[in-house]
């Protein structure tokens, strides 16, 4: 297989959604100074499957004919990268492969995986291909997937939740956050539990006293290290889901963590998460447990 070593990778395939998530990653690579791989994947057409549609195998496009496509959707992306001047440096790459196989294999060696989510203007919100799922799922760098229509202008959000994970998830909406020069603001979702004769209501108290708590210890550490953030943090007894959605509705970005370690855990996602990329009308950049300290803050300066 075609080796891919640039530090930002995107896949493009021509949709709408390919175009917006072209132009995340040209805005992300040409701000930091980054090389950027542009690439397409291809696969023979499967003449069998799609023969009763098409009239007979004799119609069905030859590999010639898909490698051809994929040349012209490479053309165009160059011609959309060339707009960023000479400071975005870019390849492009055209792989016979399956699309999800081939871009975890170039997220060995990437900062950053970006790839198209739901085209807003054809989807209703849930809908999503399996292509994005399982790279947010499997990749070994972050992923960010960008919906079609959304405006590179906002703040950062993430999501809090206490773990490993959402350390994680921390450190990448930080670095982002520095970079694009943005407000930060960390979210914490907990259930209130509280007492339902609504006589006491101290359990209600402590649960959020705690969560207040947990929030601002897992801030101050990173905003020790990113003095320059100004981090707003949002505590609420709503679900994780509604409370993440809601904050990012305005947001040039949302800043997720994802399950990852262990044989079974390294090929699902989060239900939040997962929903999360189906359902927002902002990027989503899902950090697995997969990426390293150096996926997860690369060279680089401000990304305007």
């Amino acid at each position: 297989m075609t080796m891919i070593t640039q530090p930002i990778v995107v896949g493009v395939d021509g949709s709408t959604p390919s175009d917006a998530a072209l132009l995340f990653a040209c805005r992300e690579a040409a701000g930091r100074r980054l090389p950027l791989a542009i690439v397409h994947a291809w696969e023979p057409f499967n003449a069998f499957a799609g023969g009763s549609m098409l009239g007979g195998a004799s119609m069905a496009p030859t590999a010639g004919d898909m490698a051809g496509l994929g040349a012209e959707i490479l053309a165009t992306a160059r011609g959309i990268a060339a707009g960023f001047g000479p400071t975005l440096v870019h390849q492009e790459y055209l792989v016979e492969g399956p699309a999800p196989a081939v871009l975890l294999d170039a997220s060995d060696s990437a900062l950053l995986l970006v790839v198209g989510g739901r085209d807003r203007t054809r989807h209703a919100a849930g809908w999503l291909g399996p292509v994005p799922l399982r790279l947010a799922a499997k990749s070994r760098c972050p992923v960010v997937v960008v919906p079609s229509d959304s405006v590179p202008t906002g703040d950062i959000v993430v999501g809090v939740d206490g773990s490993a994970l959402s350390e994680d998830a921390l450190g990448f909406a930080f670095d982002q956050a520095s970079r694009r020069g943005v407000r930060l603001t960390a979210v914490l979702a907990y259930a209130a539990d509280a007492d339902p004769s609504g006589l006491d209501t101290s359990m209600f108290t402590n649960r959020r006293e705690s969560a207040v708590r947990q929030l601002s210890e897992v801030t101050s550490g990173w905003g020790e290290k990113f003095p320059d953030v100004d981090v707003t943090q949002l505590v609420t007894e709503a679900a994780p889901l509604n409370a993440l959605r809601s904050a990012s509705s305005e947001a040039t970005l949302l800043v997720v963590g994802t399950h990852g370690r262990g044989f079974f855990m390294r090929h699902v996602i989060g239900s939040v998460s997962s929903a999360l990329l189906r359902v927002s009308d902002c990027p989503v950049a899902v950090v697995g447990a997969e990426a390293t300290g150096a996926h997860l803050a690369g060279p680089g300066t401000n990304v305007g």
